[in-house]
């Protein structure tokens, strides 16, 4: 019975490992290495990287965690938001610990 409990245990550890992903979460850094706040995804959630463009020609970039079904729909560039004067240039989704850190949207 102990083996059983045991085995039980070490299969729902390794499932909640399976299922969630480590990703940086920051809000308009310059880049981002620059974010330095790591944050565990919710089932069913990837790491997302997004690059926008301010009216005055600053870059900055948005990265956390997003459901994968709005990683699906997302577009790839183009969005504009007005309340921020930003334009959305890159929107990209990935599934692994910290590949947000990666160079996603041609960051560094």
């Amino acid at each position: 019975m102990k083996q059983i409990i045991s085995v039980c245990v070490v299969i729902l550890c390794f499932c909640k490992t399976v299922e969630s992903v480590k990703c940086l979460d920051c809000q308009n850094v310059a880049q981002p290495y620059d974010c330095t706040t790591v944050t565990e995804c919710g089932r069913h959630e990837e790491c997302y990287t997004r690059k926008e463009i301010t009216d005055d020609g600053n870059i900055y970039y948005n990265v956390g965690c997003k459901d994968e079904q709005a990683c699906r729909a997302m577009t790839p560039f183009g969005k504009r938001d007005k309340s921020k004067r930003a334009t959305q240039i890159c929107n990209k989704c990935c599934n692994s610990d910290l590949c947000n850190l990666q160079s996603l949207c041609g960051s560094k």
